[in-house]
Parts: structure tokens; C-alpha cells; sequence
């Protein structure tokens, strides 16, 4: 170990293992409503997770289909990843990559 290295702590290494942080920059001026609302909460990262709880259940009902055994939410997911892929990949890559997915239906 180099002499700028730090050993990690096992606190340290279970967060980098186990964790992600998200950090939000709220616009005091332009956003009054959010900053306000947050300053006024004790447990801000517990009330923005029963937030984002709330809107995954809003969105997990059961496609009408019901084949893919997949939620609107999830099905949304999926979309999006096939778009982001669709963007960043060649006709040809993206014919394959759709094709893979099919046969392992």
C-alpha cells in the first residue's frame, strides 16, 4: 500500500459494497416549494423513499396482456433500457441485441 493510500474501514467498504448515495440540489430561489417542504422534514431520506415507494406502487399494476407476467412499471423499465440501446448502438447491434432478447423468451 502507498503511503497515499487509506485502508478502508469495514463501515467504509460495506457502503461502497452495498450502497449508493443520490444527492439533489434544490434551487433555493426558484424552487421555494421543495426547499421549504424538505427544511421542514426531520427524516428527509426516509420521506423521499416512502415517495418514490408510493410511485412504484401507483405504477406496478399488471399489464392487461398478462403473459409477460411483467408490472407497467417494469415494462417501462424495459423500454427504456431497449431505447437507451437503440441510441447507443449500430442498426445491426441493435437487431441482435432485440433478437438475443426473443429467443430467450
Amino acid at each position: 500500500m502507498s503511503g497515499t493510500e487509506k485502508k478502508m474501514t469495514p463501515q467504509q467498504k460495506y457502503d461502497k459494497e452495498n450502497t449508493k448515495t443520490y444527492a439533489v440540489k434544490v434551487m433555493k430561489n426558484t424552487e421555494p416549494d421543495i426547499y421549504e417542504k424538505l427544511e421542514s422534514i426531520d427524516n428527509k431520506a426516509g420521506y423521499i423513499k416512502k415517495l418514490i415507494r408510493k410511485d412504484i406502487a401507483a405504477n406496478s399494476e399488471d399489464l392487461t396482456d398478462g403473459e409477460t407476467g411483467m408490472t407497467n412499471y417494469q415494462f417501462k423499465v424495459f423500454l427504456k433500457m431497449v431505447k437507451s440501446k437503440a441510441e447507443t448502438s449500430t442498426r445491426e447491434e441493435f437487431i441482435k441485441t432485440i433478437d438475443d432478447i426473443i429467443s430467450d423468451l
